[in-house]
């Protein structure tokens, strides 16, 4: 699929979008670098895409207001797909992302150190 930074005007990024409920706010969506690669339908020009697996990442801030306990977010991840021969058109996706909020000083645990303890290749919002 396209990367977040596609190398061609017409082509669709790959974006996360939150729909944040009340109590929430965004402060920053980290995408991946994308690979050059070179399609049947694009010889001269390589293409800026995602390829096998590829994590995105929002960071979250749960203001005063926002409600102790589990939370569900809603996301819609929007990509254009391309094969060899072609892209296909874009779709949206809906995500959710399940998370228990905590009162401020409580003691945490990681979840998904794998995922979380790798340092970002590059952030844009």
């Amino acid at each position: 699929m396209n990367s977040h930074k596609p190398s061609e005007e017409y082509l669709i990024p790959t974006t996360l979008t939150p729909q944040l409920p009340a109590g929430f706010q965004l402060t920053d969506t980290v995408y991946p670098n994308g690979r050059l690669e070179k399609f049947a339908f694009s010889p001269d020009k390589p293409l800026n895409v995602y390829t096998g697996s590829v994590t995105l990442k929002l960071r979250f801030l749960a203001q005063a207001g926002a409600p102790l306990g589990p939370a569900t977010i809603p996301l819609t991840l929007r990509y254009q797909a391309c094969n060899d021969a072609a892209c296909l058109p874009p779709v949206k996706v809906p995500v959710n992302i399940q998370l228990n909020v905590a009162a401020a000083g409580t003691k945490t645990q990681p979840a998904h150190p794998e995922i979380f303890s790798a340092t970002p290749s590059k952030t844009t919002r």
